[in-house]
């Protein structure tokens, strides 16, 4: 008996030894797993006393929490705006981070704003989604991050995701420290989210200011947009910024500058717009932002720029001024970002600023502009007035309406008789050309009405000319006094498309004056010419009294004749009625070393029937504008010697 009870007392003794056993084999699991917990609450908060940047802190916390739960998968949300974005990630494979990348909190899994712990074999059917089997995911624990606000309101900060390929992987125990974490992780991202929101306000309002400063004293639209592009700073979402103006139709850009994220300026188009972009910027007035730009075809970039720099999302601001959309404030970064609110509501602030300052100095441009067009426009005016002669008319026009917008200018006189366009007062370098018979001067010819071509190189010859006149847009305005065509006036500018309607209507009112002018100086020149023949009646009838013999009055009378009308060939005609001949009776002094030259000489008879001498003897004065057209004999030797026209006046 005493033996069965030292047995008895030896069992109870080492039954008791293996419970104390375990209980202290689990006290120092359980110590061991508070210090790795706490040991983790440690780093992380060391971490994070050293680092105030978002995305590091972020990716602190997810490591020290994949490590604590011992799983290879794991990835951190955080709402931004009205998603929730996958901010942090490890593990996961492209395919599967394109399906969780981001949601719209209206649309967020149930999974990322409740705790869930799910233990899920491949081949069965639960919760998890069949691209989350594809990864071989089969536990997943998803552990919201909240904090809560004063008045006890809990705001949802975003959700910490891990998983793994093994089934037992994350006991409840590691749940529940995780748990306990959670708090602690979500104070460190909201106050490092406070702090970044601080500082990013004081850098929006710091950049609204230098901006503001910096334009404010400019006058120049292209100085405008290069203060912009140099001031708006990367860390706010702007690792490349550019900046577009559109013409009067709201519908082409006119301007285009852009600085890419190595600071280089580019002015040129190197990006444009869809129309269903143009609809939101022009007639919703509203911002556009496209979170992927090479998935994306309404941003119609150049791709050797998108994968150069890297360019991956984009917010596009209009520019609004009295409620016109006058240009686009563009936005884009080399990393995908999701702009909030915040961003959105500083850079239509920003681009509010630009409008106002480009609108100023558009007005400013345009006083400037119309006083020095009005200035030109005088001296036109006064220049017109003092010109003497039609050909000093059209030489003061082509000089001074170049100042007016810095083109090139050509007049053009009509010669009724012969249907030509005569170049007057222009350069000697003018294409030799039947301008009357080309397109758009034929047109004015016909119509009397303005023609503007906006590439003269698609008409026929119209290569011709721009080399030779340097011009590719051309306006031709009609010079009309009553009903009658006075010439054409061709101003040129070296661009497609170069004029503008109010240009046009400059062009059109100078036109009117250079009539006015070329009218008067026409008057004048046929008063002085009247004067110039009554005196050179006079001095004929005085010749006529002071000499006697017939030979010597018709010779002094011809040479009155050629210097007063600038002919180099005259000479008198009798006509034999009898033999229905004419006789050279006279040839003048001046004409006679050219006479011998064409084989005519004095006495020499001709018959009466060739052109122009029918009508003459009959009484009519015979004018042959164009020798080179006659068959006649005498015309042909008159057109070899250089002599184009001639005028046979009866006696």
């Amino acid at each position: 008996m005493a033996l069965l009870m030292r047995l008895a007392d030896n069992l109870a003794y080492g039954i008791e030894t293996l419970r104390t056993k375990a209980k202290h084999d689990r006290l120092r699991e359980e110590l061991v797993r508070k210090n790795n917990e706490l040991l983790t609450q440690f780093r992380i908060i060391r971490a994070l006393l050293h680092t105030w940047d978002l995305d590091e802190r972020v990716n602190l916390i997810l490591d020290e929490a994949m490590g604590f739960a011992d799983v290879e998968l794991g990835w951190i949300y955080l709402v931004e705006g009205d998603h929730i974005v996958m901010r942090a990630w490890r593990g996961i494979s492209d395919d599967l981070r394109v399906h969780i990348m981001s949601f719209h909190l209206d649309e967020a899994p149930d999974r990322l704003t409740l705790p869930q712990v799910i233990h899920e074999r491949i081949d069965e059917e639960g919760m998890l989604e069949e691209f989350e089997k594809w990864e071989g995911i089969q536990t997943l624990v998803s552990i919201p991050l909240t904090v809560m606000r004063s008045g006890g309101e809990i705001e949802w900060l975003g959700t910490l995701v891990l998983a793994s390929r093994w089934y037992e992987a994350v006991d409840r125990r590691d749940i529940r420290a995780l748990q306990a974490l959670s708090e602690q992780l979500a104070l460190a991202i909201d106050h490092v989210r406070r702090f970044r929101k601080a500082e990013e306000r004081l850098t929006r309002l710091t950049t609204l200011r230098d901006i503001d400063r910096a334009i404010i004293s400019r006058r120049s639209i292209r100085d405008i947009v290069h203060t912009v592009l140099d001031n708006v700073p990367g860390k706010l979402g702007a690792d490349a910024v550019a900046l577009s103006m559109f013409n009067g139709d709201e519908r082409r850009m006119q301007l285009f500058a852009m600085r890419l994220p190595n600071g280089t300026i580019v002015e040129e188009e190197v990006f444009s717009l869809a129309d269903s972009l143009l609809h939101w910027f022009v007639d919703r007035q509203e911002p556009v932002i496209i979170y992927d730009l090479t998935r994306d075809p309404r941003l119609q970039m150049h791709r050797d720029l998108i994968r150069d720099n890297r360019l991956s999302s984009y917010l596009g601001v209009p520019l609004v001024v009295q409620d016109k959309t006058v240009g686009v404030l563009h936005l884009l970064t080399t990393q995908p970002k999701l702009f909030s609110t915040e961003d959105v509501d500083f850079f239509r602030t920003l681009a509010g600023q630009v409008a106002i300052a480009l609108e100023n100095a558009r007005l400013f441009q345009v006083v400037s502009e119309e006083a020095r067009l009005n200035s030109a426009l005088l001296r036109l005016e006064m220049a017109l007035s003092e010109a003497t002669g039609v050909r000093n008319v059209c030489e003061r026009t082509a000089e001074l309406i170049p100042q007016l917008f810095s083109v090139n200018c050509f007049i053009f006189l009509w010669d009724g008789v012969r249907g030509k366009l005569i170049p007057t007062g222009t350069p000697s370098d003018l294409p030799e050309l039947p301008y009357e018979k080309h397109k758009g001067f034929a047109d004015v010819i016909c119509k009397r009405e303005t023609v503007m071509i906006e590439d003269i190189t698609d008409l026929p010859c119209g290569d011709k000319m721009a080399r030779s006149i340097d011009a590719r847009s051309i306006v031709l305005v009609p010079l009309i006094m009553g009903n009658e065509l006075l010439g054409v006036t061709c101003v040129c500018c070296s661009e497609p498309g170069g004029f503008s309607k109010g240009d046009v209507e400059t062009i059109e009112g100078e036109a009117r004056r250079i009539c006015q002018a070329i009218v008067r100086e026409r008057a004048r020149e046929r008063a002085q010419l009247q004067l110039s023949r009554l005196e050179l009646l006079s001095r004929i009838v005085r010749s006529i009294l002071e000499l006697h013999d017939l030979e010597s009055i018709l010779r002094t009378m011809l040479g009155y004749l050629e210097e007063s009308f600038g002919v180099d060939y005259g000479c008198v005609l009798l006509y034999d009625e009898l033999g229905d001949r004419v006789e050279l009776k006279t040839i003048s002094s001046k004409t006679l070393p050219i006479a011998e030259k064409l084989g005519f000489e004095e006495g020499q008879l001709f018959h009466a029937e060739a052109t122009g001498l029918r009508s003459a003897l009959r009484g009519k004065v015979a004018h042959l504008p164009d020798l080179t057209t006659l068959d006649d004999e005498c015309y042909r030797r008159f057109s070899q010697a250089g002599r184009g026209s001639m005028l046979i006046v009866p006696m």
